[in-house]
């Protein structure tokens, strides 16, 4: 199975959540989720992150809270293995997704936003746009040939 490295992340930032995109009555569920997620030591292989994620799911569902439906979106995504937490090691610069800094194609993933484009502020808030530029062509085109 597959373990992502993670160095101090929130759940909410390892799973990509925008709280911007929450209603004000689906953070009671993000909060469950951090809890039950250290709670199970934080993991971060695919296995273990699902069952995390189906016990805050059926946590809401006992406790009538309604839960936010990222994190059912997530659970279903990564047991299809259509979705990856795209996390980058600080050490490194390598991307999770790419194995390294360059992705076989000539183009480098930028450390700040893997290629994306957009950097995302601590805790899954705001994000801005990075100083690589990858945002302007569509993301993930720094070249690495100058």
């Amino acid at each position: 199975m597959l373990r992502w490295e993670v160095t101090d992340v929130t759940l909410t930032k390892f799973l990509e959540i925008e709280n911007r995109l929450l209603k004000p009555n689906e953070f009671a569920s993000l909060a469950i989720a951090e809890s039950l997620w250290v709670e199970h030591g934080s993991p971060t292989d695919g296995r273990a992150l699902i069952d995390v994620l189906e016990m805050v799911l059926r946590r809401c569902v006992a406790s009538g809270i309604m839960y936010a439906p990222i994190l059912l979106q997530r659970k279903k995504a990564l047991e299809r293995g259509t979705w990856e937490p795209n996390t980058i090691s600080p050490a490194t610069g390598a991307s999770r997704a790419s194995g390294g800094q360059e992705n076989g194609t000539g183009v480098a993933q930028c450390p700040y936003c893997g290629g994306g484009g957009i950097v995302f502020a601590p805790g899954g808030g705001s994000g801005s746009l990075c100083q690589c530029g990858a945002w302007k062509r569509g993301g993930n085109t720094s070249r690495t040939d100058g």
